[in-house]
């Protein structure tokens, strides 16, 4: 067990760092008054003093915080000045709308106090082009330039609810700020989203763009009543709800060490229920499939190591789904919810939440999934599937393909 007071700096300012980039300690250490112990960094005695204790030893609770904040850091890195290296066909024009810095500069700006960033700066990597990924000889400096959000931007900012104030928000007659009170709502309370106005009204959106789109596809000729109502609501359906159509092929892929056995493809489906950990489309323990449209894109959302390969599989829809696009216009309102990153590190990520409510809503109308693009190029089409027969609905191929880290593959031939 690891003892550590607040009056050294190397406590006081590490919990300091933890808190500022939300990092919930409460996994390996808690906080609370020592009697008599002494403290394993500066070796004082403590006595009726705040500080905390780790279930580690001191050094392993200061190692898995380091590692902690280099993965929250790592996520506001969206290029590095070794991107054009690693991926030369990007065009410098997206370079220049970023912030550049320093990196010595952006571990001041966040809080890393300066006698743990040596250790800091050889965890973190390049969120786009993973460079200095579990990969020490090839680290950053402290002097190298990376690339980070410019918040005045339009395209990288959160959203301005009010001049985007044409999305669902408008359609279903509320406050844009009120989308924001939403979430607040369900951070607090996220199995009760019905109980607001805000979450009956989406619920109302999403069930009467479904029978709009389902009443059709079963009768082209659309009758009088469903004229007028299609003519009433805001939005076409077909731009927010779709058919994926049967015979359709996606992606999904799983990692492995590099020495063990391969994945057979039934290892390759969603967890079962009860396993699943918290998701963008599913809260903890529901079983959502998620497979995406391009098998270049499995790497970089599993972000494989280098001692590990992806075992991928390829799955043919065996029906029409009916599913919900979230990227299609009718959501602006939602985008800064829906598809930016989650940089939280805990079992519950509220930024999550309003998928997860969106997610409910369409399992209980009868969606079968929901396409969202993916959260590093905003390009490439994910799915998240439910509300389907594993083998009856889809099906996955035998053949299973095993794809190095591509990632290190290139950056080999750079050393």
């Amino acid at each position: 067990m690891g003892i550590i007071c607040l009056n050294c700096g190397a406590g006081l300012d590490l919990l300091e760092s933890l808190d500022a980039n939300d990092i919930c300690i409460a996994e390996c250490a808690s906080i609370h008054m020592l009697e008599n112990e002494v403290c394993s960094l500066c070796d004082e005695h403590i006595i009726n003093q705040e500080g905390f204790t780790s279930k580690q030893t001191a050094d392993e609770f200061i190692s898995w915080a380091i590692k902690k904040l280099a993965v929250v850091l790592s996520k506001k890195i969206i290029r590095c000045q070794y991107c054009n290296i690693v991926k030369p066909k990007e065009s410098k024009k997206d370079f220049e709308e970023d912030i550049c810095t320093e990196m010595g500069d952006f571990l001041y700006d966040n809080n890393v106090p300066e006698i743990y960033r040596d250790e800091v700066v050889k965890h973190l990597y390049c969120d786009y082009c993973w460079y200095g990924y579990d990969a020490v000889s090839r680290s950053f400096t402290f002097y190298d330039d990376i690339f980070l959000y410019d918040i005045d931007e339009p395209e990288y900012k959160q959203i301005s609810y009010d001049e985007h104030y044409n999305g669902i928000a408008k359609y279903i007659e509320v406050e844009p700020k009120q989308i924001k009170k939403f979430s607040d709502y369900l951070k607090k309370f996220p199995m009760l989203g019905m109980k607001t106005l805000v979450g009956k009204k989406i619920f109302s959106f999403l069930k009467q763009a479904f029978k709009l789109f389902s009443d059709h596809m079963i009768d082209d000729e659309i009758s009088d009543d469903d004229a007028y109502e299609m003519d009433q609501f805001i939005y076409d359906p077909y731009d927010c709800v779709k058919t994926l159509y049967v015979g359709t092929k996606l992606f999904r892929g799983r990692t492995r060490k590099k020495d063990t056995i391969p994945f057979i493809s039934e290892k390759l489906w969603a967890p079962e229920n009860g396993m699943a950990t918290h998701g963008r489309f599913n809260l903890i323990g529901i079983s959502v499939l998620y497979c995406t449209s391009e098998i270049t894109n499995i790497p970089y959302e599993l972000k494989s190591t280098d001692d590990e390969l992806i075992d991928i599989g390829t799955f043919i829809l065996q029906s029409d789904f009916t599913v919900l696009d979230v990227s299609a216009d009718a959501f602006k309102d939602l985008f800064g919810f829906l598809e930016k990153p989650s940089y939280d590190t805990r079992t519950l990520k509220e930024g999550y939440l309003i998928p997860n409510f969106i997610c409910d809503c369409c399992r209980q109308i009868g969606y079968q999934g929901i396409i969202y693009n993916d959260v590093r190029t905003h390009k490439c089409p994910n799915y998240a599937f439910f509300n389907l027969e594993k083998n009856k609905d889809i099906k996955i191929l035998p053949q299973i393909e095993t794809m190095p880290n591509i990632f290190f593959s290139k950056m080999e031939k750079l050393v």
